[in-house]
């Protein structure tokens, strides 16, 4: 993999992440989405994202948004976790350094707990965060993690 920048996104990284979201395949935008959307959709959801409120993680190459991870406050001292990754970097780890970038942000920012939910078809996801020792539970939308962050 060539060398790769992971940084947290601001203001001045809305384009890339309205192109990322956009360039996404239907596999990824319904794992990042939780079921189908278009490139619209995806293109719009991230041309509103508050930047003050979500913080987004980005993977660049170059100057190229590969990936982006997302943590959504929930409003009782966690955050809802979600991340994407270009089709053509996929099985590269980059993934894996999204999630451990999450997990260490959402840690220094004091939150307790970090959730997700994904996709059944997602086992990359769920494999992720199984190599991590987190635990996935399942319920009727389908497999989920409740993640405690250290104090």
């Amino acid at each position: 993999m060539p060398d790769t920048d992971i940084r947290l996104l601001d203001e001045q990284d809305r384009a890339a992440l309205v192109n990322h979201l956009f360039g996404l395949d239907a596999e990824e935008r319904a794992s990042r989405f939780m079921g189908r959307s278009s490139s619209e959709m995806a293109g719009r959801y991230a041309s509103k994202l508050d930047f003050a409120v979500t913080s987004v993680i980005g993977c660049f190459e170059a100057d190229h948004l590969i990936g982006a991870a997302e943590l959504h406050p929930n409003g009782q001292g966690g955050a809802e976790f979600a991340v994407a990754v270009d089709p053509d970097r996929r099985g590269h780890g980059l993934g894996s350094l999204l999630t451990d970038a999450a997990l260490e942000l959402a840690a220094h920012a004091g939150l307790a707990e970090m959730t997700l939910h994904c996709l059944p078809t997602n086992c990359r996801l769920v494999a992720i965060l199984s190599r991590r020792g987190i635990r996935i539970l399942h319920d009727e939308s389908g497999p989920f993690a409740r993640i405690a962050l250290a104090a």
